[in-house]
C-alpha cells in the first residue's frame, strides 16, 4: 500500500467514526505575525484543553511537524503546544510554523488530534491562518481524537505572496 493510500484510508476511517458527534464551539483565531518579512507563517489555534499538532508539507513533499523539526528546507516549528504546556488561563492553544525563505509552489497544512490530555475526547474546532507579507488565508475545521486531517488548507506560494490552490485530487 502506498503512503498516500494509507493516509486516505486512515482519514476515511476516522472521518466516518467521528461523523455523528455534535460540533463544538468555533476555534479562536490566532494573532497575525508581523507582515512583510518574506517568510511563510502558519498558525493553528484551538480552545479545548487537548494536544493538536500542525503539519506543513512543502512543494518538495517534506513535512514539518514535531518529529521533523526543522526540515531540510529550513521550515521550523516556532511553537509546539503539548499537554504539559497548555495555557492555564483559558487562552487558546497555538502552534506556529515559519518558513524563512519559502520555495514557490503548493503547500499543504494538516492537523492531527494526537492526545486528549485527560479531557473529554469530543471533536475539537480549529483555526488555521497562513500569512506571507500582506497576503492572508484562513481555514477552519473540526478534528476528532485520533483523526488526522491531511489537508485542512492548501495554498500556492508565489514569489510575491500567496494564491489559492485549485481543488486537488485529494478533495
Amino acid at each position: 500500500m502506498t503512503r498516500r493510500a494509507a493516509i486516505v484510508a486512515i482519514v476515511c476511517v476516522c472521518a466516518s467514526a467521528c461523523a455523528t458527534r455534535p460540533a463544538a464551539a468555533p476555534a479562536p483565531a490566532a494573532a497575525r505575525p508581523p507582515p512583510n518579512d518574506g517568510a511563510l507563517h502558519v498558525s493553528l489555534s484551538w480552545a479545548a484543553p487537548v494536544d493538536l499538532d500542525l503539519y506543513v508539507t512543502d512543494p518538495a513533499g517534506e513535512t514539518l511537524y514535531f518529529a521533523n523539526n526543522p526540515t531540510r528546507a529550513g521550515a521550523q516549528l516556532e511553537r509546539d503546544t503539548r499537554c504539559g504546556s497548555l495555557p492555564a488561563d483559558g487562552a487558546p492553544s497555538v502552534e506556529r510554523a515559519r518558513v524563512a525563505a519559502p520555495t514557490p509552489g503548493r503547500y499543504r497544512v494538516g492537523v492531527d488530534f494526537i492526545d486528549a490530555c485527560a479531557a473529554s475526547a469530543g471533536p475539537v474546532p480549529f483555526h488555521i491562518a497562513v500569512d506571507r507579507g500582506t497576503a492572508h488565508r484562513e481555514a477552519t475545521g473540526t478534528v476528532g481524537l485520533g483523526q488526522f486531517v491531511v489537508v485542512a488548507i492548501e495554498i500556492d506560494v508565489h514569489d510575491d505572496g500567496l494564491g489559492d490552490a485549485p481543488p486537488s485530487a485529494l478533495d
